[in-house]
Protein backbone atom coordinates (compact mmCIF):
# COMPACT_ATOMS: atom_id res chain seq x y z
CA UNK A 1 0.00 0.00 0.00
CA UNK A 2 1.10 3.55 -0.64
CA UNK A 3 1.26 6.45 1.78
CA UNK A 4 -1.96 7.41 3.53
CA UNK A 5 -4.36 9.68 1.67
CA UNK A 6 -5.69 12.85 3.18
CA UNK A 7 -9.17 14.20 2.59
CA UNK A 8 -10.19 17.87 2.67
CA UNK A 9 -13.08 19.97 1.47
CA UNK A 10 -12.68 22.02 -1.70
CA UNK A 11 -14.30 25.51 -1.91
CA UNK A 12 -17.39 23.97 -3.56
CA UNK A 13 -17.78 21.51 -0.60
CA UNK A 14 -16.72 18.49 -2.65
CA UNK A 15 -14.42 16.14 -0.79
CA UNK A 16 -11.00 16.02 -2.38
CA UNK A 17 -8.53 13.28 -1.59
CA UNK A 18 -4.87 14.11 -1.95
CA UNK A 19 -2.08 11.65 -1.94
CA UNK A 20 0.59 12.88 0.51
CA UNK A 21 3.32 12.01 -1.98
CA UNK A 22 1.81 14.51 -4.47
CA UNK A 23 1.72 17.20 -1.78
CA UNK A 24 5.36 16.66 -0.85
CA UNK A 25 6.48 16.65 -4.50
CA UNK A 26 4.69 19.99 -5.04
CA UNK A 27 6.55 21.45 -2.05
CA UNK A 28 9.83 20.16 -3.46
CA UNK A 29 9.10 21.75 -6.87
CA UNK A 30 8.47 25.13 -5.23
CA UNK A 31 11.80 24.89 -3.41
CA UNK A 32 13.64 24.09 -6.66
CA UNK A 33 11.98 26.85 -8.75
CA UNK A 34 14.38 29.70 -7.78
CA UNK A 35 17.38 27.47 -8.48
CA UNK A 36 15.99 26.57 -11.90
CA UNK A 37 15.38 30.26 -12.72
CA UNK A 38 18.94 31.18 -11.77
CA UNK A 39 20.26 28.32 -13.91
CA UNK A 40 18.13 29.48 -16.86
CA UNK A 41 19.35 33.08 -16.46
CA UNK A 42 22.99 31.97 -16.33
CA UNK A 43 22.50 29.79 -19.42
CA UNK A 44 20.98 32.73 -21.34
CA UNK A 45 23.75 35.04 -20.19
CA UNK A 46 26.42 32.55 -21.22
CA UNK A 47 24.81 32.17 -24.64
CA UNK A 48 25.36 35.87 -25.34
CA UNK A 49 21.81 37.03 -24.63
CA UNK A 50 23.01 39.62 -22.13
CA UNK A 51 25.89 40.96 -24.19
CA UNK A 52 23.95 43.12 -26.66
CA UNK A 53 24.75 46.82 -26.84
CA UNK A 54 21.76 48.46 -25.15
CA UNK A 55 22.43 51.86 -26.70
CA UNK A 56 21.76 50.52 -30.21
CA UNK A 57 19.63 47.35 -30.03
CA UNK A 58 19.07 45.30 -33.14
CA UNK A 59 16.21 47.15 -34.82
CA UNK A 60 14.82 43.93 -36.35
CA UNK A 61 14.96 45.06 -39.96
CA UNK A 62 14.18 48.69 -39.20
CA UNK A 63 16.61 51.50 -39.82
CA UNK A 64 19.33 52.06 -37.21
CA UNK A 65 18.59 55.30 -35.38
CA UNK A 66 21.34 57.92 -35.31
CA UNK A 67 22.00 59.65 -31.97
CA UNK A 68 23.70 62.79 -33.40
CA UNK A 69 20.70 63.36 -35.69
CA UNK A 70 18.35 62.79 -32.75
CA UNK A 71 20.24 65.35 -30.63
CA UNK A 72 20.31 67.96 -33.37
CA UNK A 73 16.92 67.56 -35.01
CA UNK A 74 14.45 65.44 -33.00
CA UNK A 75 15.36 66.22 -29.39
CA UNK A 76 14.70 69.98 -29.75
CA UNK A 77 11.19 69.20 -31.05
CA UNK A 78 10.47 66.80 -28.20
CA UNK A 79 11.92 69.30 -25.72
CA UNK A 80 9.71 72.11 -27.01
CA UNK A 81 6.52 70.06 -27.32
CA UNK A 82 6.70 67.30 -24.70
CA UNK A 83 9.16 67.86 -21.83
CA UNK A 84 6.93 69.82 -19.45
CA UNK A 85 7.00 68.71 -15.82
CA UNK A 86 3.31 67.73 -16.02
CA UNK A 87 3.84 65.66 -19.17
CA UNK A 88 6.91 63.70 -20.30
CA UNK A 89 9.28 65.75 -18.14
CA UNK A 90 8.78 63.51 -15.12
CA UNK A 91 10.14 60.19 -13.97
CA UNK A 92 8.08 57.09 -14.63
CA UNK A 93 6.73 58.14 -18.01
CA UNK A 94 7.20 55.66 -20.89
CA UNK A 95 8.72 58.54 -22.86
CA UNK A 96 10.65 60.43 -20.18
CA UNK A 97 12.48 63.58 -21.28
CA UNK A 98 15.03 65.71 -19.48
CA UNK A 99 14.86 69.39 -20.40
CA UNK A 100 16.17 72.83 -19.59
CA UNK A 101 13.93 74.32 -16.93
CA UNK A 102 12.28 70.95 -16.39
CA UNK A 103 13.26 67.49 -15.14
CA UNK A 104 17.00 67.15 -14.73
CA UNK A 105 19.18 64.14 -14.18
CA UNK A 106 22.05 66.18 -12.79
CA UNK A 107 22.00 69.35 -10.66
CA UNK A 108 18.29 69.92 -11.21
CA UNK A 109 17.30 70.75 -7.64
CA UNK A 110 17.83 74.52 -8.01
CA UNK A 111 16.60 76.99 -10.61
CA UNK A 112 20.22 77.61 -11.66
CA UNK A 113 20.73 73.86 -12.10
CA UNK A 114 17.55 73.51 -14.17
CA UNK A 115 18.61 76.44 -16.40
CA UNK A 116 21.88 74.82 -17.49
CA UNK A 117 22.14 73.22 -20.94
CA UNK A 118 21.50 69.48 -21.00
CA UNK A 119 24.48 67.31 -20.15
CA UNK A 120 25.66 64.52 -22.45
CA UNK A 121 24.18 62.04 -19.97
CA UNK A 122 20.77 63.72 -20.10
CA UNK A 123 20.82 63.90 -23.91
CA UNK A 124 21.81 60.24 -24.14
CA UNK A 125 19.04 59.32 -21.68
CA UNK A 126 16.53 61.22 -23.87
CA UNK A 127 17.82 59.34 -26.93
CA UNK A 128 17.38 55.99 -25.15
CA UNK A 129 13.89 56.98 -24.03
CA UNK A 130 12.88 57.90 -27.60
CA UNK A 131 14.58 54.74 -28.86
CA UNK A 132 12.40 52.72 -26.48
CA UNK A 133 9.32 54.20 -28.15
CA UNK A 134 10.76 53.51 -31.60
CA UNK A 135 11.99 49.93 -31.35
CA UNK A 136 10.35 47.47 -33.79
CA UNK A 137 7.87 50.04 -35.08
CA UNK A 138 7.93 51.26 -38.68
CA UNK A 139 8.23 55.06 -38.93
CA UNK A 140 4.66 55.89 -40.03
CA UNK A 141 3.14 53.78 -37.21
CA UNK A 142 5.53 54.96 -34.50
CA UNK A 143 4.18 56.27 -31.19
CA UNK A 144 6.42 59.34 -31.34
CA UNK A 145 4.32 60.38 -34.35
CA UNK A 146 0.90 58.80 -33.70
CA UNK A 147 0.41 59.97 -30.12
CA UNK A 148 0.46 63.64 -31.14
CA UNK A 149 -1.61 63.33 -34.33
CA UNK A 150 -5.30 64.23 -34.51
CA UNK A 151 -7.56 61.18 -34.87
CA UNK A 152 -8.58 62.24 -38.40
CA UNK A 153 -4.89 61.84 -39.38
CA UNK A 154 -4.55 58.41 -37.75
CA UNK A 155 -3.57 59.53 -34.26
CA UNK A 156 -4.95 58.05 -31.09
CA UNK A 157 -5.58 58.92 -27.46
CA UNK A 158 -2.92 61.15 -25.96
CA UNK A 159 -3.48 62.77 -22.59
CA UNK A 160 -1.46 65.77 -23.80
CA UNK A 161 -3.84 66.31 -26.70
CA UNK A 162 -3.04 66.95 -30.34
CA UNK A 163 0.49 68.24 -30.97
CA UNK A 164 1.06 67.74 -34.70
CA UNK A 165 -1.26 69.13 -37.40
CA UNK A 166 -0.91 65.98 -39.52
CA UNK A 167 1.65 63.76 -41.23
CA UNK A 168 2.74 66.72 -43.37
CA UNK A 169 3.64 68.78 -40.28
CA UNK A 170 7.34 69.77 -40.68
CA UNK A 171 8.10 68.52 -37.15
CA UNK A 172 6.59 65.13 -38.00
CA UNK A 173 8.60 65.00 -41.20
CA UNK A 174 11.82 65.52 -39.22
CA UNK A 175 10.86 62.76 -36.76
CA UNK A 176 9.86 60.43 -39.60
CA UNK A 177 13.20 61.10 -41.33
CA UNK A 178 15.08 60.12 -38.18
CA UNK A 179 12.87 57.05 -37.66
CA UNK A 180 13.60 56.02 -41.25
CA UNK A 181 17.33 56.00 -40.57
CA UNK A 182 18.32 59.45 -41.74
CA UNK A 183 21.73 60.24 -40.31
CA UNK A 184 24.30 62.97 -40.54
CA UNK A 185 23.49 65.07 -37.50
CA UNK A 186 22.55 68.70 -38.15
CA UNK A 187 23.72 68.56 -41.76
CA UNK A 188 21.01 66.00 -42.53
CA UNK A 189 18.32 68.48 -41.44
CA UNK A 190 19.89 71.58 -43.01
CA UNK A 191 20.39 69.98 -46.40
CA UNK A 192 24.13 70.52 -45.91
CA UNK A 193 27.00 68.13 -46.66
Amino acid sequence: MGPPKRARRAPNNDIVTLDNSVRSSNRQSRKEAPTKLVALFLALLASGCGSQNLAQPDPGGLAALDEPTFRCAVEPILQRECSYLGCHGREGMPLRLYGVGALRLEEGKTSAGRARPLSDGEQHANFLSALGQSFHTPAPRNQLVLKGLPSRAGGYAHVGGVIWSGLDDPRVQIILGWLSGQAGGCAAQDGGP
